[in-house]
This record gives C-alpha cells, structure tokens and sequence, in this order.
C-alpha cells in the first residue's frame, strides 16, 4: 500500500543522527516531577541528559589507556540500550560500516534487532578497530574475550563515583533507562522505543 513503510524501515528513519544535541535539555527534573511515581522501587532509574553528558565526558577525559574505549562502550550502551552483558556480545561481524548499522544481540528473551549506527559511533569504532586490531569482540576483556559484566559495572560506578551520583543510579543498567526515558521526553511513539529496546510486551515500555 503507497505511502506505508515497514516498521523497521520506520525505526531506522526515525531514530538515526540524534543524541546529545547540546541545544536539546528537554530532561530536567523539573519535568522529572511531572511524571506518575515509579512502580519499579519508588525512585527514578535513570539519568537526566545533563547527568548522563557529564558521565561519558568524565569517562572519555580519563587518563587511562583505555578511557577512549571505556567511553564508546558506555556510549553505545546507552545509545542502543544493552544490557551490560550485552555490551561484551558485541563483535566487529556485527557491524557493516557501508550501510551504517549493527545488529544488536538481545538477552533475556527480548529482541535482537538492525540498529544505525551514528557519527560518533562510526568514528569511535574505526578508531578502536585500529588500535585493538586482534579481537574479535569490539569491547575485549583479558584473553581476547568479549568484557564481562561485572568489568563494565567497575568502570560505570568509578566515573558515577567521579561525578557524585547517587549509590542507586552507579550501575551501568541506568544507561538502558536513561535511553527509554530520554526517547520518551523527545516524542517518540512508543512502538518505536519498544522495537529500539527490544521490548517484547508493550508493558515494558510503558512504564516510561
């Protein structure tokens, strides 16, 4: 039928270009007020946008010889909503620079799906395949293996630590709140968060 696309085609044109847009502070907690109280533990389990600038700039200006990696890992972690065990899923054969995207491994019975990939993105994984050339995991832990989860809980509270958040928001999952928190502040419908995060049941988004 003329004039309909298939929601992924939809997903890909909708959610491509945009994060971070240093114009854009809609999530304030001001508006965080507005919102219905919390069903999952009665306080908020995500970052304000301001917080979550903070957190990748503190990580990427570390001294560290991995805090460039450490800084794209979060980034991407954020950005398309993995789980910390599913940052370590990664592999380079998952990414096809060409068209721009990565095919994101779900856990957790959600679903896997073609996600594009951003600027930023682009540049930061050309980057880390030149400087980490071995692996075939994009975010290696020792012996070649794919990070664990508990490496990146270790580098996420270090730069919370570094920023002051609270105890209950220093654990990497606040990264795959923050992601359904901020595209629901910036209008997306919520068919379109729910393919992005790999909802199965729409309950899950909802509670956004």
């Amino acid at each position: 039928r003329e004039g309909l696309q298939s929601p992924k085609t939809e997903l890909l044109q909708i959610v491509s270009g945009e994060l971070l847009d240093e114009g854009d502070r809609t999530s304030t907690p001001e508006l965080a007020k507005k919102r219905k109280a919390d069903p999952y533990g009665g306080h908020r389990q995500h970052l304000f946008e301001s917080e979550l600038t903070q957190l990748l700039n503190t990580i990427k200006q570390g001294k560290g010889k991995h805090a460039y990696r450490n800084w794209l890992m979060l980034y991407m972690a954020y950005r398309h909503g993995l789980r910390r065990e599913e940052i370590g899923m990664l592999r380079w054969v998952d990414i096809n620079f060409d068209q721009g995207e990565i095919y994101v491994h779900r856990l957790k019975g959600a679903k896997s799906n073609t996600h594009p990939l951003d600027g930023q993105e682009l540049r930061g994984l050309r980057k880390v395949k030149r400087e980490y050339p071995a692996a075939p995991f994009i975010f290696a832990g020792y012996g070649g293996k794919g990070i664990s989860g508990k490496a990146v809980s270790k580098i996420f509270k270090a730069a919370a630590g570094a920023i002051a958040l609270p105890e209950e928001l220093s654990h990497p999952h606040v990264l795959r709140h923050t992601r359904g928190y901020l595209m629901v502040e910036k209008g997306y419908p919520l068919r379109v968060i729910q393919e992005w995060l790999g909802h199965k049941q729409i309950q899950h988004t909802v509670r956004y």
